[in-house]
């Protein structure tokens, strides 16, 4: 099964939330449309969590817990946080197939391989990174390596550090990340930062130019010849778990902001890059899955603001909530400090 073989709005509205609760033993009081039961997610004595059955809806008055079926799942199995596969258990546990005219077929669980080390030189110690299905769609194959890379740290005296400072990135976020300076090979004298898919998976590593670089005319950012980026939201492996995310066309703002949105307002919200200026349907997809409200927060110089509608429209086409916010003439999306941004887009 891959993300393509799930119909969300199809599981969502013909899956079967008293057996989905029953599973995982929440047992509902009454006949009708509105149910009543025991929350799950905290202590509590009154049946606070209600339930519609016709809609596949839960909200609790006492926590405010709530969302539709596929959330309900995401909370309650902490396994299954991926959308894809809390969609694909819920479709088991209704009897029901995850597409139309499908085959119901049981859940599984995705498990993580343990990356090989990069040889000597830094390259990697394997072929090329995309793959077909059997279909012939092209996929981003998980790496089976990862980058030998030289950690950033705070008190040095070097190119990668003043970039890090001058972008107000935390020193923190770039192991969380796996962020740091590759020494040789391909992406050497760059800033290597490791692409993940959905699933947690690594699928490619970008090499960010800081400033080393002898030729001018190389790219600012550098992608495997064989990645196809258009498939990957970066930072998608943990914006997914938001209901609002915050779109953007640079990865920066992501690396800066990604971590810190929790702690400021009352819900959150994810940070994802599109890695570019356009949005491709497997990118619209990603979304679609998971997001209920995207904001797209382009930078503010001409191509933001001739890209960010177009984006939008797109957005707004696939029946996700959207909104674009528009920085200041020249303002770059990652140039805000962390509480500032992450308080703006936490109310809106």
């Amino acid at each position: 099964m891959t993300k393509f073989d799930v119909d969300y709005p199809h599981v969502r509205e013909n899956a079967d939330i008293v057996a989905v609760l029953a599973h995982y033993q929440v047992e509902l009081n009454g006949e009708g449309e509105q149910r009543k039961g025991l929350c799950p997610f905290h202590d509590g004595e009154r049946a606070s969590l209600n339930v519609n059955v016709s809609r596949n809806l839960f909200k609790c008055h006492a926590c405010g817990s709530g969302g539709n079926i596929i959330k309900l799942v995401q909370l309650l199995d902490p396994e299954l946080k991926n959308p894809r596969l809390a969609a694909l258990q819920v479709a088991m546990l209704s009897g029901i197939s995850p597409k139309p005219n499908g085959t119901a077929v049981p859940a599984r669980k995705t498990v993580p391989k343990e990356p090989v080390v990069a040889g000597e030189n830094g390259e990697p110690v394997s072929g090329g990174n995309d793959a077909e299905h059997g279909d012939g769609r092209v996929y981003n194959r998980p790496l089976t390596f990862a980058l030998q890379l030289s950690p950033v740290v705070a008190g040095e005296d070097s190119m990668a550090n003043r970039f890090i400072e001058k972008h107000g990135i935390s020193y923190e976020r770039l192991p969380d990340l796996g962020i740091g300076m590759a020494v040789r090979g391909s992406m050497g004298k760059r800033l290597a930062i490791p692409i993940r898919n959905q699933d947690n998976e690594l699928v490619a590593y970008c090499g960010l130019d800081i400033g080393l670089l002898e030729d001018t005319s190389e790219p600012t950012y550098k992608f495997p010849p064989k990645f196809h980026k258009e498939l990957e939201l970066y930072g998608w492996d943990v914006a997914q778990y938001f209901d609002r995310v915050v779109l953007v066309a640079d990865v920066l703002p992501v690396i800066k902001y990604g971590g810190a949105s929790s702690k400021y307002g009352d819900t959150g919200f994810g940070v994802a890059s599109i890695m570019g200026t356009n949005i491709s349907d497997e990118q619209l997809a990603l979304l679609a899955e998971a997001a209920s409200q995207v904001i797209v927060a382009f930078d503010g110089d001409e191509a933001g603001r001739e890209t960010a509608p177009q984006v939008a429209g797109r957005i707004a086409e696939s029946g996700l909530w959207v909104k674009v916010h528009r920085h200041a003439d020249g303002h770059k999306s990652h140039e805000d400090d962390i509480e500032t941004f992450c308080r703006r887009f936490g109310e809106v």
